[in-house]
This record gives structure tokens, C-alpha cells and sequence, in this order.
């Protein structure tokens, strides 16, 4: 059958425009929903300019009922004297009594060293070091170098030293080898007999067993009271955790080599206490055989001990001096552990020798044979003694060259730090410190101005409260005095931020609700001490006198103040969105290099990033903020940054093809 489509669309023009729209609107999100890309940022440049700035808070409250100021002092100090009495005329500016300021003045010189200080470590900075401290450092750093390039010399010295004496003994071990097979091969030894010599060969083997056994004690305690195995030595030396600081596991080593040297010498010793002295000829040979290992036992525990102190540092519980000692101690044994192995191998020979029975001519080459070996044993000493001793001189000079270039390193680092400049966030840090120090100095003066208390307003005393030699604070209740005035008053309330930037004198700009177009100036006379806490806010009344008298005002009249808490008329002003903040809190702004004018609101588009400018900002209120360091009128700075991608498309859940048409679940953000 012959499908029509023509005549299928127009009998179903509804539903073939929805599958058209939901075709095309699928094709539209799947590509825009795969198109987007990143935005390049795009930066508002903006001009620093002079200006007037001013801060202000503001409260509201009411027309007070009567006209009465009732003063408390600001600070909680002894009274020394009061100047008023009870109906006394008063104008602004008298001084009503006078506070106790020896603790404020204390302060105030405690906050002027601070300052002083404050200024003095930034020049110091700022100056860098004298040419002596130069000097000095310099030459630390030469001195340094010269021990590491020195340090260096020494281990090519002792790889060049090790390898020759490597070379020298591994030449007589072969000499000493080819020596031995010749003899046997030519003298053709088979058998050996007891000649008149084996009795005082018994005998120097004796001599040869105590002294095998007294150095190995004597090594085991020395090492057991270097490694604090406690074995031997019920002690805890204080430089145990100095040992081996450089490499750990030369430590480890050394404790399984003490515990292997220990365990022989306990089967040595329990063979040699049988019959102690009087052994049998079988038992002296055996001793004198099992005494071989049991000093090369010794000897590799004094090596791996000696590795340890090499790998470690000095401290206060391990002085140098002290490590010196324990080396050279450690290294004597090595050295009696190296003599005795040769001792009893001579001892062993000896008695080999002895019992030859043969002929003269059969002892004589018996004897060359012996000589042979005895040779050949002592050549096999040196090269193990040899390959130990360039092992340790080897890591000594190493252990050395380690300690020497990290020592130039510090010392390198030392000077390139002491003359480099100071860094942007370093001066812009130590002049916040020179400001939070200003600002203390200026609090304490402040502070100081408090002891003496005057009169904010024109009145009349009505009533004086407390004497000379109370104690006034802040917390108390009762007031000073009483000062009655003709002066319409109001009170206000602020939260505690805001309390805190107004004082007595600062003017105000009051508005009234029932009175539409008045506005009134006037002055803090009073700022409550003690503040009120209502659902956990903390607010504090502030008292305003009218400058003037208007018959409209009423009392319990509400009324709208904005107190103004500082201005600065020719001041550096930027946009508050310019000022940006580090980790450490230090306030800084961005330019943009290559600006040279102001950009519109689309900003200027750059691949370039932002350099940072650390400033120091003064006032600040809902639109701008003062720039007291760091900027000059006129410089170009980035006001606002855009950034963001190409619109986006994102689906939430499981999304129908019908959301393209505006009543599905699809979620169209477009930022900037």
C-alpha cells in the first residue's frame, strides 16, 4: 500500500507543528546544551578620584519630656574633684569634675611606644640591612661554600684512597692464594704428627682463648651501653634518640648485629666456663675454632655500630666531642676484634704445625705449607678489613658533604632573604600595624580626654550626685550631675556597632514624623555607657539637643537621626566593589596593565590577568571608600570584574520533550 505523507500532514496540521516544534526544539537544546563555552572575563575600569566622604549612623526614638541631661562619666575612675554645685550656671566646654588618670595616662604612653614601635619596625624594613649586615652575610655564605666545595674534595679523595688500597690488598690476597697451592701441590703433605712444640702450643692457645673471651665481653658492654640494649648496662642514655637520625635503619642493623653477637658469645661462653683452664687438648682446639666466628660476630656488631654514630647528629644530649669519643672507642674494638681473629687463626695453625710427626723433611715442608696458609688467612683478613674500612671512610665523607651543602643552602637562603626588597604584602602589613597602633594611641588619648568631664550643653546644675573620692563606672546607675537645660532634647537608639563610632559633639540631622519637611541639625551631649539588652540585641540610648526650637516639636514625638561620625572633604575615594581582601586580611585593589582610560559598564575584554596593588583604605561608607596609601588621584583601577559562560541550558530529573515549550522542567540560567 502506497503511503500519501503529503496528505497525511494537512489532515494533521495540529499534530505534525507539534512534531516539527519538539524536532526542532530538541535539535536547538541538544546543540546549545553542547555549545557552551567559557566567556573570556571581561573588567570595568574605573578612575580614582577626590572627594568629599562622610559616615553616619542612625536611629530613631523619641522627644524627650523633660529638658534634662543627666552625665555619667565614661570611664570608671576614682573622682578627684567636682567644679559645680547645685543651681549653678553652666556653659559648653566647663568642666564639670576631673577623674583619676594616672592608669589612663599609663596607657597612653604603653600605646605611644606601641606606635613608636610600629613606625620604627617599618623603617627598619623599608631601610634593609646596613652594608656591615651585608657584610657579614656575605660572608657566612662564602665560608659555607667553601667547606662544601671542600667536603667534595674529601669524598673524591676517599673513593680515589679506598680504591687503591682495594686494589693493594685484592693483589696480595692473590699473591698470598697462588703461595698457598704451590706449596701443597709441591711438598705433597699427607699427614700430620705430634712434634715437641704442641705442649706450649696448648699453652699460647689458652692465652689465646681468655683473650678472645675478655675482648668480646668488653666489646658487647661497651656496644650494649652505646645502643642502651640493657643488657649489660642498667643505664638509659639520654642521646638515644640521636643515633642513627641521618639513616634509621643503620640502627636497626646494628641491634640485630648486637643480638647475633651476643647469642654466640653466650655458646661461647658456656663452652668456655666447663671445666674453666683445664680443658682437654679436643676442647682447646674446639674453643679456639668456635673463637673465630664469634669475633667476626663482634667485629661486624663494632662496624654496624660505628655506621650508626656516623649517621648520627650532634644534639645537646650527644655533643660532638662526646660522638668523637664513642667513635674512636668503637673503632679500638673493631681494631682488638681484627687482631684476636688473626690470633687464634695463628693459635689454630700452631697447633696444626705441632702435631706433624714426619720426618725432618716432612716438618720443614709442613711448616712452609703452614706458613703458606697463615699468609694466605691474614691476606683474606686485610681485604675484609680493607673493604670495611673504605666503607666507613666512604659514608663519613658523604655524611659530610650532606651536612655541608645543606649548611650552605641556609646560609644561602639567609642572605638572598635579608637582601631582598620587601614585598608589596609585607609593607602593606606593617602599615596596617602602624594604623591598629595609630588608632590605639588616638583611643587612649581619647580615653585620657575623659577624666575630665564637661559640660556639653548651656544650663543650669540641678542636682550633683556623688563627691570627690567616689568611685565612678561605667556600669552604675546614678548619674554625675544633672544639668537643666532650654534646649529641646531627644533620645535615640543605636545597636551596639553603631554606639561605638558616636561620641559627645558630633552633629546630627534629625526629621520628625509628624512634621513633613522639617529637618532640624543638633549635637550628642550623652551616649549611655551601659546599653540595654532586648531578644538578644544589645542597644544604647544616645541624647541629641536640638540647635533649634521649634514650637511644632513635641514631647514623646517621634523622631529619625543620622549622626555623623567623621567626613573627610578632600579625600581618595574608590567604588567599595574595587577593594578586595587577601587571605591575611590585608586590603589591596586590582589594575589592569595596559588600561589608559575609563571603560563603560561592559567593561574591557583580556586575556591578561590583573596585577595586585595593596592599599590602605580610610573611611568607608554604602558607596565608596577612602584610600589613605597606595593610590594617586587619577590612577585607572578595576572597579568590577565579569565573568561566566555562554547561556546554558541544565535538566532536572528526567525531562519531557515538551519542556522546550515553556510547561516542561527545564531550567534556562543565563550568568554573567
Amino acid at each position: 500500500m502506497k503511503i500519501k505523507i503529503p496528505a497525511i500532514i494537512k489532515q494533521h496540521k495540529i499534530i505534525t507543528a507539534i512534531i516539527v516544534i519538539v524536532i526542532g526544539g530538541g535539535g536547538y537544546y541538544y546543540f546549545g546544551s553542547n555549545k557552551s563555552s567559557a566567556a573570556p572575563p571581561a573588567y570595568v575600569i574605573g578612575k580614582v578620584e577626590k572627594g568629599a566622604i562622610i559616615t553616619s549612623v542612625s536611629g530613631t526614638g523619641q522627644v524627650t519630656a523633660t529638658n534634662q541631661l543627666d552625665l555619667k562619666p565614661q570611664i570608671s575612675a576614682k573622682i578627684l574633684t567636682v567644679n559645680v554645685k547645685a543651681g549653678q550656671n553652666v556653659k559648653t566646654g566647663d568642666v564639670l569634675a576631673t577623674l583619676d588618670s594616672k592608669d589612663l595616662q599609663k596607657s597612653l604612653k604603653d600605646a605611644k611606644a606601641s606606635y613608636d614601635s610600629a613606625v620604627a619596625s617599618y623603617n627598619l624594613k623599608m631601610a634593609g640591612p646596613t652594608s656591615q649586615d651585608a657584610a657579614v652575610a656575605l660572608k657566612s655564605v662564602q665560608s659555607a661554600k667553601l667547606s662544601y666545595d671542600q667536603s667534595q674534595t674529601n669524598l673524591a679523595n676517599a673513593k680515589t684512597t679506598a680504591d687503591q688500597n682495594l686494589a693493594k690488598t685484592q693483589s696480595s690476597l692473590t699473591k698470598a692464594q697462588a703461595d698457598y697451592d704451590n706449596a701443597v701441590a709441591t711438598q705433597g703433605i699427607t699427614g700430620v704428627s705430634k712434634n715437641s712444640d704442641l705442649d706450649n702450643a696448648y699453652v699460647d692457645a689458652k692465652t689465646t682463648i681468655n683473650s678472645v673471651y675478655s675482648a668480646v665481653r668488653s666489646s658487647l658492654v661497651l656496644m650494649d651501653g652505646i645502643l642502651g640494649m640493657n643488657d649489660y648496662n642498667n643505664i638509659s642514655n639520654t642521646y638515644k634518640n640521636s643515633l642513627g637520625a641521618v639513616n634509621p635503619q643503620t640502627l636497626v642493623t646494628a641491634q640485630n648485629s648486637y643480638e647475633a653477637a651476643r647469642n654466640s658469645f653466650n655458646k661461647f661462653q658456656a663452652d668456655y666456663n666447663v671445666n674453666a683452664n683445664n680443658w682437654t687438648d679436643s676442647q682447646i682446639e674446639a674453643l679456639l675454632s668456635d673463637s673465630t666466628a664469634v669475633l667476626q660476630n663482634a667485629r661486624k656488631m663494632d662496624q654496624d655500630v660505628y655506621t650508626v654514630l656516623i649517621n648520627s647528629v650532634i644534639s645537646a644530649d650527644l655533643p660532638e666531642a662526646t660522638l668523637t669519643s664513642l667513635k674512636t672507642s668503637v673503632t679500638s674494638q673493631e681494631s682488638s676484634a681484627t687482631s684476636n681473629i688473626s690470633a687464634a687463626q695463628t693459635a689454630l695453625q700452631s697447633i696444626a704445625s705441632a702435631k706433624l710427626s714426619q720426618t725432618s723433611s716432612d716438618i720443614s715442608q709442613s711448616g712452609s705449607v703452614g706458613s703458606a696458609k697463615t699468609a694466605l688467612d691474614t691476606a683474606k683478613s686485610n681485604l675484609t678489613q680493607a673493604q670495611s674500612d673504605n666503607a666507613k671512610n666512604i659514608q663519613s665523607a658523604q655524611a659530610d658533604v650532606a651536612t655541608k651543602k645543606l649548611s650552605y643552602e641556609s646560609q644561602k637562603a639567609s642572605y638572598d632573604l635579608k637582601m631582598a626588597a620587601p614585598r608589596p604584602v609585607d609593607i602593606a602589613s606593617y602599615k596596617i600595624q602602624i594604623t591598629q597602633a595609630r588608632n590605639g594611641y588616638q583611643t587612649a588619648l581619647e580615653n585620657l580626654k575623659e577624666a575630665t568631664i564637661t559640660s556639653p550643653i548651656d544650663g543650669v546644675v540641678a542636682k550633683v550626685y556623688q563627691n570627690p573620692g567616689d568611685l565612678s563606672s561605667l556600669s552604675q546607675s546614678t548619674p554625675l550631675v544633672t544639668i537643666v537645660t532650654n534646649k529641646q532634647m531627644a533620645t535615640v537608639s543605636l545597636n551596639e556597632v553603631d554606639a561605638a563610632k558616636v561620641k559627645t559633639g558630633q552633629k546630627a540631622t534629625l526629621t520628625f514624623n509628624a512634621i513633613d519637611g522639617l529637618e532640624i541639625t543638633g549635637s550628642v551631649v550623652e551616649v549611655d555607657g551601659v546599653g540595654t539588652v532586648t531578644s538578644g540585641v544589645v542597644n544604647y540610648s544616645v541624647q541629641i539637643a536640638l540647635d533649634t526650637q521649634d514650637a511644632r516639636i513635641k514631647p514623646e514625638m517621634s523622631v529619625s537621626a543620622s549622626i555623623t561620625t567623621d567626613q573627610k572633604l578632600d579625600a581618595l575615594l574608590v567604588p567599595n566593589t574595587a577593594i578586595k581582601t587577601d587571605t591575611n586580611g590585608l586590603s589591596y585593589v586590582e589594575i589592569l596593565k595596559g588600561a589608559t582610560e575609563v571603560s563603560g559598564s561592559s567593561g574591557i575584554t583580556t586575556s591578561d590577568t590583573p596585577e595586585i596593588k595593596y592599599v590602605q583604605a580610610g573611611l568607608s561608607n554604602d558607596a565608596n571608600t577612602e584610600i589613605t596609601e597606595g593610590l594617586s588621584e587619577g590612577d585607572l583601577i578595576i572597579t568590577k570584574t565579569i565573568t561566566g559562560t555562554a547561556a546554558k541550558t541544565t535538566t532536572s530529573g528526567q525531562q519531557s520533550g515538551f519542556g522546550i515549550l515553556g510547561g516542561g522542567g527545564s531550567n534556562v540560567r543565563m550568568t554573567r
